[in-house]
């Protein structure tokens, strides 16, 4: 299999950045996700200068439930900790009712947003695919 660069076709790096660094250094942390790789969320974290003091991980969309938000809430407050998430988590918890209601008002979403190492490239390729479209 040729990869793209040795096909001649653009190759876009990327990477994730935080949002609002310094509220995560505040006040020590119990970051709990339910995504691919829990552990990758947790490094951002720290990444951001966190006190990450307690990591919770779930299993990829995992499905919150009212044990899971009575235990998240109990080791936050027993401990003194911030409840953070993902933005996933958040959206996955939008609606809730019950505990689950309360864990979603008591957490906080660690946002982050993509850039593109070469932003200009990404645009010219927009422009491309506009182009042929047309």
């Amino acid at each position: 299999m040729r990869t793209a660069a040795r096909a001649g076709r653009p190759v876009l790096r990327a990477g994730l950045r935080p949002t609002r660094v310094r509220e995560w250094r505040k006040e020590p942390l119990l970051a709990y996700a339910g995504i691919g790789r829990p552990e990758k969320f947790f490094e951002s974290l720290a990444g951001a200068g966190a006190t990450v003091r307690r990591t919770v991980p779930f299993a990829d969309h995992h499905r919150y439930s009212e044990s899971d938000a009575v235990s998240l809430l109990a080791r936050a407050a027993a401990d003194g900790l911030r409840l953070v998430t993902t933005e996933k988590d958040m959206a996955r918890l939008a609606g809730a009712t019950g505990r689950l209601a309360e864990l979603r008002e008591k957490s906080s979403a660690f946002g982050v947003t993509l850039e593109f190492e070469n932003p200009g490239a990404v645009g010219e390729m927009l422009e491309a695919v506009a182009l042929k479209a047309r």
